[in-house]
């Protein structure tokens, strides 16, 4: 009896990267080492195993996004319906996520505190879970804390970075809105004549109507709570306008 040995037929799956941060991609790579017995019209079928999380299931090099840990298997058969099989483990990290909390309108120089929270928590580091890089640094007390005062003239949007114990990275930003200082002017000093009545004359530039006044000292004003009152000084006064706008600076 004569039996007829097949050529050897082996197929290699690589890939490059073995461990994948939540959301990123691997490159497969399947290619023959040994081919068999070619067929006709198709020289050799090949087949994955595993689907779903990849880009192109014709292609031998498709790109593979996995939710999770996975095995990837490639079939290959030849002309003489002989058969062999690859596979590889890829890793994949646990999701994760940062939100940077909601956003907020200033004075100018008031400090507001930032408020990042972990949503999706990767994988945990010991004796710290997370690392924290908040950027740009203006205005930060401190970039590498979850929850940084912050502190600028400008309304600015702030980035912060979650990293794990894996070196898995998540982003979001925030913004804080300043409103604009508020310019006061009530004129240069003047004199009167005992019991003349005079308007002050406030005017308002910047900030974010409708504003609040208040004049001090209140007694022997029309209304301290206007920006023109009238007074009847009785003796030297110096008068002190305060201004409040719509987010009370």
């Amino acid at each position: 009896i004569k039996i007829n040995v097949n050529p050897s037929l082996k197929i290699d799956l690589t890939s490059d990267k073995s461990f994948l941060c939540y959301g990123d991609t691997a490159q497969l790579n399947a290619y023959l080492i040994d081919s068999g017995t070619l067929g006709t019209p198709v020289g050799h079928v090949f087949e994955w195993l595993e689907t779903d999380s990849l880009s192109d299931s014709t292609l031998l090099n498709p790109y593979a996004n996995p939710t999770s840990s996975i095995v990837y298997q490639i079939r290959v058969t030849d002309g003489k319906l002989c058969t062999d099989e690859d596979h590889l483990y890829i890793r994949v990290n646990p999701a994760l996520s940062v939100e940077a909390g909601e956003g907020d309108t200033v004075c100018a120089w008031e400090s507001v505190q930032l408020n990042a929270m972990v949503v999706d928590s990767g994988t945990l580091g010991v004796p710290a879970p997370f690392g924290y890089l908040w950027s740009p640094s203006k205005g930060l007390n401190n970039v590498a804390v979850q929850n940084p005062l912050a502190n600028t003239d400008t309304t600015t949007t702030y980035y912060v970075e979650v990293v794990d114990s894996n070196l898995c990275t998540a982003i979001d930003s925030v913004e804080i809105k300043v409103s604009p200082p508020i310019l006061v002017n009530i004129g240069n000093d003047t004199s009167v004549c005992y019991k003349e009545v005079i308007s002050l004359n406030g005017q308002i530039a910047a900030g974010i109507p409708p504003y609040s006044f208040t004049w001090t000292p209140a007694a022997l004003l029309s209304n301290p709570n206007i920006l023109n009152p009238q007074s009847t000084p009785l003796d030297t006064t110096e008068y002190v306008l305060m201004v409040l706008d719509s987010n009370s600076c």
